[in-house]
């Protein structure tokens, strides 16, 4: 039966077969044709964009690729590579030092946007309030992370799931009994950007609810020292009552104080004043202390006893002792190695031995950083001193594997004490300058301890682990990353340490606890896009507002080094006012897009910064951070905006003009 639009004239065989193929050829032919005009024309086609197409974020990488297709630009041949390479080099505008652990290669993050995952459920209060500790035996015992329990329900978040799965090659080596240190410390590094007591006092019930156990709270010029040492304390220091307040918080917690005081190295907060210049172990750098001088040991006592006195029933205290970089220089200390026959470890102990006997007299345990002795084999040298006895060594690693970062024997070193500590690390520890924490790279850290952990001889009393979250590499680097915008990651990390292992299971229950509407990603990228609501932990404005920076820093590198600019606005091009003037307008098509979300970036931080620290925190802040990359974009435009538009060139060789000809 043939239907009416059908009807009329139809071909029919051969004849049909021929007209069909002609046809499909000549559109094959015309699109080659369109194919190669486009590429011919390479990137003149790119200028001819619109405006709103020019400013999409995906357009700005079709600009990039346009320039790459097209004949000119096919001679940089590292300009694809390059750009590859971004989102691992965008915020790595230090030189890293690979023998600097803390100088790891740098990362920062985005939240996906996701829903939560269905058959991971929001628990109810009363859970959450359980969340520190696991809710029964069985829990206890299942150490491994089993993730087919979840794998349907997370079905569509495949890149979440992959996220954390990829933890299960670090997590394979775990005992069937997990390891869960006893004590759980969080350390506040407020070395001269202090968070406000209001803040602290909305966060310390938080970390308690995570699994904390206790505060390591180094305070460095954040403390109000006063009488003969008031010169130490910063202008914008705590005072007495915003500490007692702050122990106060932590004691109504359940939390224990340690404060940290730094006793020989890393004492430029105390040592840079001419008060105490003569009390240096070089007299040019303010790092050490020399111990061999009287006024060293007095200075430092009395320090001690106002700490002390700010923090009744203290029964541990920190005294610091890592990477003392010059000992046994001053002409004090080389007199008494040469009169006693003493060598530098020898100096070393008899310090540590004299600051850890002043505070036994107290009924103060110490606890000390352990790198100075970490390879020391000469047991003897310990019990000299009564090291062995005095003092509790904390041993820090914060790197991903710490079986290839200490040496073999790590643990025969320290079965001569009685009891030993361990640090990781949530924050601080992948760059100087980061101000966004790649959580993946902390947990782990935390793995890795856990394994390291396992393999201790029984004979060896580990305490607990504290959970470093440095601000600054020392007195005088600049800001890293803030609390809030580790919180997060601590929260993870701490999570890892009460269950002894990681899976999607914590990561979903943890991102319920700390607000966020989606699972946390704990892999970072910048093509993730970042959800639109702020989580609701303290301090959440500030981890959002450093998570818009690190996209709007990627694109103001990437802006940088379009290729439209590095073929077309090199130095030479400049000199002799010689280039694409085409070109160069199609780079500045995505400048105002670009400037629009580092503006947003800076609004945000402004107010989110305010609220939780002092003005002078937010200036310096917003100098090391905002005011660079508005540097950086303006200094393109006004390279752009001096060549000069023309309309016709001298011949080459240019040099032959001269720079004013040209």
């Amino acid at each position: 039966m043939t239907h009416g639009r059908n009807r009329g004239f139809r071909l029919r065989g051969p004849a049909r077969i021929f007209v069909l193929f002609g046809a499909t050829f000549a559109v094959l032919f015309v699109g080659i044709r369109l194919l190669r005009a486009v590429t011919t024309v390479g990137h003149q086609r790119v200028v001819g964009k619109s405006l709103e197409q020019q400013l999409s974020v995906d357009n700005l990488h079709t600009i990039v690729m346009s320039q790459e297709d097209s004949p000119a630009v096919n001679r940089e041949e590292m300009a694809a590579a390059e750009i590859e390479k971004l989102p691992t080099e965008i915020l790595n505008d230090q030189q890293q030092d690979s023998t600097n652990e803390r100088k790891a290669p740098p990362h920062s993050a985005a939240l996906a946007q996701m829903p939560i995952v269905p058959a991971l459920q929001k628990w109810s209060n009363s859970q959450l309030n359980t969340l520190g500790a696991p809710a029964n035996q069985s829990q206890q015992v299942a150490a491994k992370p089993v993730l087919s329990d979840v794998t349907n329900a997370v079905a569509d978040q495949k890149d979440w799931v992959k996220s954390v799965e990829g933890l299960t090659v670090f997590l394979k080596e775990l005992p069937a009994e997990p390891i869960r240190p006893k004590e759980r410390l969080v350390h506040l590094d407020l070395k001269g950007a202090p968070p406000s007591i209001d803040f602290f006092e909305k966060s310390i019930p938080l970390y308690a609810q995570l699994g904390a156990t206790g505060l390591l709270i180094e305070y460095e010029d954040m403390f109000p020292y006063n009488g003969n040492l008031s010169f130490i304390a910063a202008n914008n220091h705590y005072t007495a009552k915003d500490i007692t307040r702050l122990c106060d918080i932590a004691k109504y917690n359940g939390l224990s104080v340690i404060p940290l005081v730094q006793t020989y190295g890393h004492m430029e907060f105390v040592l840079k004043y001419a008060e105490t210049i003569q009390l240096r172990e070089v007299s040019a750098l303010p790092q050490s202390i020399n111990p061999c001088k009287d006024d060293s040991m007095n200075l430092i006592k009395e320090m001690l006893d106002q700490v002390i006195a700010l923090h009744p029933g203290v029964k541990y205290l920190h005294i610091g002792c890592d990477e003392v970089y010059y000992i046994g220089q001053s002409p004090e200390c080389k007199m008494k190695m040469e009169k006693e026959h003493l060598t530098k470890t020898d100096i070393f102990f008899w310090h540590v031995s004299r600051v850890a006997t002043y505070l036994k007299q107290k009924n103060i345990k110490t606890i000390m950083w352990d790198d100075m002795f970490r390879n020391n084999t000469d047991i003897q040298s310990f019990k000299k001193y009564q090291i062995d006895t005095l003092v509790e060594p904390m041993i820090w690693g914060y790197v991903t594997d710490l079986t290839n970062y200490f040496p073999d024997t790590i643990w025969n070193v320290y079965q001569v004490f009685q009891r030993v500590w361990v640090a990781s690390a949530f924050k601080g520890a992948t760059g100087s300058s980061e101000y966004a924490t790649n959580i993946s790279y902390h947990l782990r850290n935390q793995i890795s301890w856990l394994k390291l952990i396992q393999k201790a001889p029984r004979s060896i009393d580990i305490c607990g682990i504290a959970v470093t979250g440095w601000q600054r590499y020392d007195h005088f680097a600049v800001l890293c990353e803030l609390m809030p915008s580790g919180t997060p990651s601590l929260a993870l990390c701490l999570q890892t340490l009460v269950h002894g292992t990681i899976n999607a299971t914590i990561v979903n229950r943890t991102s319920t606890l700390l607000g966020f509407s989606e699972p946390i990603d704990i892999e970072l990228s910048v093509e993730k896009p970042l959800a639109e609501a702020v989580p609701t932990f303290p301090g959440a404005k500030i981890y959002q507002g450093a998570m818009m920076l690190y996209v709007a820093h990627y694109w103001v590198y990437k802006f940088e080094y379009f290729n439209n600019f590095k073929g077309w606005l090199s130095d030479y091009n400049l000199k002799y006012n010689v280039s694409s003037f085409s070109v160069l307008q199609a780079g500045m098509l995505g400048y105002d897009r670009i400037l629009g979300q580092l503006t947003a970036s800076k609004e945000v931080m402004e107010v989110a910064l305010t609220e939780v620290y002092d003005k002078y925190t937010v200036e310096e802040w917003m100098e090391q951070r905002i005011a660079p990359l508005f540097k950086r974009l303006e200094v393109v435009k006004e390279k752009v905006d001096s060549v000069v538009k023309r309309t016709v060139w001298p011949r080459r060789p240019f040099q032959m003009q001269g720079p004013e000809q040209s």
